[in-house]
């Protein structure tokens, strides 16, 4: 009986194994072909910037608090006549999990995710991002 129910499952594994035999490859030749991602892909953060090149962030650093990386954003900010400026915003996309939650916490919406996802480099310092490169990568996406 053990021998009958041995050679049954030999038989629907072989079943299986003929079905998709004949279908056609899913691999992709990455990089020269590439797959579609939806408009949902969670990819590098960048700065949403006014007509001005200003960015609206009000130094609240909630971004800071809900980030779960350590060190990944950091902002310097000073209060001056009752506004506040920020002197740096720096995104660290080596420690970024790209979770999302800091855009979803910024009052201003500020940050948002872009559909970069192909950030692999030798060098750690590329992975720091200050204002101008991630303002600048909203330019030439939009």
């Amino acid at each position: 009986m053990r021998f009958f129910k041995g050679i049954f499952a030999l038989v629907e594994g072989m079943k299986m194994v003929a079905c998709h035999l004949f279908r056609a490859a899913t691999t992709v030749q990455y990089p020269e072909e590439r797959d579609k991602f939806g408009s949902r892909l969670r990819g590098c953060l960048a700065i949403n910037v006014d007509k001005n090149g200003e960015i609206e962030c009000v130094g609240c650093r909630s971004c800071i608090r809900v980030c779960p990386c350590i060190d990944a954003i950091k902002i310097e900010s000073e209060k001056i006549n009752g506004g506040v400026i920020i002197n740096k915003f720096e995104i660290d996309k080596g420690k970024c999990i790209l979770c999302g939650n800091c855009v979803f916490v910024c009052p201003k919406g500020v940050l948002k995710m872009t559909s970069e996802y192909e950030m692999a480099d030798s060098d750690k310092t590329v992975f720091i991002r200050g204002i101008d490169e991630m303002s600048r990568f909203e330019e030439e996406e939009g």
